[in-house]
């Protein structure tokens, strides 16, 4: 018996969900996604597939359907954050799903984060968090790293995973994974925590040279990781480049009352650089 393909009023055949989320799956394939992308649509696409089961084809999605789901998900007491990891997926999905004219596209969009304020840790509570292991376990040491992270934003982040393959993943307080959705502030601060550890864990403590440290950080994440780098200062040498419109006012505030040595290099005639120590 021949297959009957279903076709909407205008001709075009209807795509099943279950066809589209396959073929999208081996988009993401030949687009060579890490492992942890590829595990983080397929987690979260299947969970958005299983709390909506009415829904059969990908034209059947509207923004009606994202409101169900969302208030769902709300209804079962989730944060806006986790809710956000949900959707992003679901976004990437649907634009893809939009590319291929399975359906007519529609407005997609975040929620909106109430701004919440967040006790910070005091002095003595970082310095405690922060205190170097005084075992020599990989173990003792990665999670050293992780806190140097986790201090930073610890409304956001619970854990730090490294596989024995040394893949790193991040997950937050939810329990999602995130290490693909993180801001560039967090993921070079992620980097630089465990630069620091496999320096300390495999003897080669060595100084650190940072070059544009907060180049593709902004706002109120370049002063949350210049105190990051103030604190890693007191136990290891660093040595940072900026561009003038890096080193801002409220950067130079952090740095300014730590620094052993302030150089300023000029280009002169595009031909040599000068460096001169600043008093």
């Amino acid at each position: 018996m021949p297959r009957i393909k279903l076709k909407r009023v205008d001709g075009i055949s209807r795509k099943l969900v279950s066809d589209a989320y396959s073929s999208f799956m081996r988009h993401c394939q030949l687009k060579n996604l890490s492992p942890y992308s590829y595990l983080y649509y397929e987690k979260n696409l299947k969970f958005f597939f299983d709390y909506l089961p009415q829904v059969k084809y990908v034209d059947d999605i509207d923004q009606l359907t994202i409101e169900t789901f969302v208030g769902k998900l709300m209804d079962r007491g989730n944060r806006v954050t986790a809710i956000n990891a949900r959707l992003r997926a679901v976004h990437v999905f649907l634009r893809y799903c939009f590319e291929q004219e399975y359906a007519e596209p529609f407005p997609l969009s975040q929620i909106k984060e109430d701004e919440t304020f967040k006790e910070p840790y005091t002095d003595a509570e970082l310095q405690k968090l922060l205190k170097k292991p005084e075992e020599g376990s990989w173990v003792e040491w990665r999670a050293w790293a992780a806190i140097n992270l986790l201090v930073w934003k610890k409304n956001t982040y619970s854990s730090i995973v490294l596989s024995p393959d040394y893949d790193l993943n991040l997950f937050d307080v939810d329990g999602y994974s995130c290490v693909g959705t993180c801001s560039a502030a967090e993921r070079c601060l992620l980097a630089l925590a465990f630069t620091i550890a496999l320096h300390e864990i495999s003897g080669f403590d060595t100084l650190l040279f940072i070059d544009t440290p907060v180049a593709r950080v902004d706002g109120e994440n370049r002063t949350n990781f210049a105190e990051a780098l103030s604190v890693v200062s007191k136990n290891k040498q660093i040595i940072m480049t900026f561009t003038p419109d890096e080193y801002s006012d409220a950067v130079r505030k952090v740095f300014d009352p730590i620094l052993t040595t302030k150089k300023i290099l000029s280009l002169v005639d595009e031909k040599y650089v000068e460096m001169k120590e600043e008093a």
